[in-house]
């Protein structure tokens, strides 16, 4: 809904002339028991990794919130929303606390600005000059890359993550290419070296942090058992996904369709943790959280998961709909 502006102001000068005024538009919500409480936990490190995970997540919300605004006030054939408020309630929902956001703007057609633009603007070209800087970073960045490509032992790959400087986290995948060979689990690595790579890790967006997460997965899921130390690293992927609060329905509802061993050993545990480890509820939840109904059935899962996500769809359909 790029089309549709946003203001948190509701009067304007002359630049902007506001046609007709529409009604007014809300979107919810809701943040699970554990966000503030391990945001408040990781306070004291605001200044590292754990600083630029909250940030991301919290860019996350404040994202989800505008682009639900916009959607509803396109729907109702408005091309602006003025006066936006973000508010924050505490509510109860099976004896545990959360927060729910709330977001209200009054949806308008605003006068279109038929200025004609310049595009004749004349943009230097700065292609054809490398710094020395930029020579050693890139050249660099081409060792660490063939480096990577070398390792199938996982001997050296846990000094050579420790190595990696900020301005290299791009590697992230080549990282993970190289540790999907390596005849070692992440679980077992020497616990800096975890931290290293949890480091990588946030530099992502938590959406892309999720999704890489998952996709992982997905990998080890659906790959032959000859992959090296296979069930470690589905392990490690596990715990991860849970301690980061990287719960995503959709992306679970791919995995459980595969009906396989160890599917149903880790990923509908998801559903069971996740409840209280998923940090943000969005409205489409609802209709993910429904699809997983249907996939268990289908697959004969156990009951008691599926009750789990009966409960989780009434309280997100009472508390977002409300």
């Amino acid at each position: 809904m790029k089309t549709v502006k946003v203001f948190t102001n509701s009067s304007f000068n002359d630049t902007i002339q506001i046609e007709r005024y529409i009604q007014p538009v809300t979107y919810h919500v809701v943040l699970g028991v554990n966000f503030f409480a391990d945001f408040l936990s990781g306070f004291t490190d605001f200044f590292g990794g754990k600083s630029q995970s909250y940030q991301s997540r919290l860019a996350t919300i404040n994202k989800e919130v505008i682009e639900g605004i916009q959607k509803k006030v396109h729907e109702i054939g408005g091309n602006a929303a003025i006066d936006l408020k973000i508010d924050n309630d505490e509510i109860s929902a099976q004896g545990k606390s959360m927060i729910m956001v709330t977001a209200i703007a009054t949806a308008v057609i605003i006068k279109k600005d038929n200025k004609k633009v310049d595009y004749n603007i004349k943009v230097e070209d700065s292609l054809g000059s490398v710094s020395l800087d930029e020579f050693k970073h890139f050249k660099d960045k081409l060792y660490l890359q063939a480096t990577l490509k070398q390792l199938v032992h996982g001997g050296p790959i846990g000094r050579l993550i420790q190595e990696i400087k900020p301005e290299n986290y791009d590697l992230l995948p080549d990282i993970f290419q190289c540790i999907r060979k390596a005849q070692t689990s992440p679980r077992d690595f020497p616990e800096n070296v975890k931290n290293a790579l949890r480091t990588m890790l946030n530099t992502l967006d938590f959406e892309q942090r999720t999704k890489f997460f998952y996709n992982e997965l997905k990998y080890y899921l659906t790959t032959e058992n000859q992959v090296e130390y296979r069930v470690g690293k589905i392990s490690f992927l596990n715990n991860e996904i849970l301690e980061a609060n990287c719960i995503n329905y959709e992306l679970i509802n791919e995995l459980i369709e595969e009906n396989t061993e160890l599917t149903t050993s880790y990923v509908l545990n998801h559903y069971k943790e996740g409840i209280d480890k998923k940090l943000v509820f969005f409205p489409s939840d609802i209709n993910h959280l429904q699809k997983g109904i249907e996939i268990c059935k289908k697959n004969g899962y156990d009951e008691s998961v599926i009750t789990i996500i009966e409960v989780m769809i009434e309280t997100l359909s009472k508390i977002l709909n409300k």
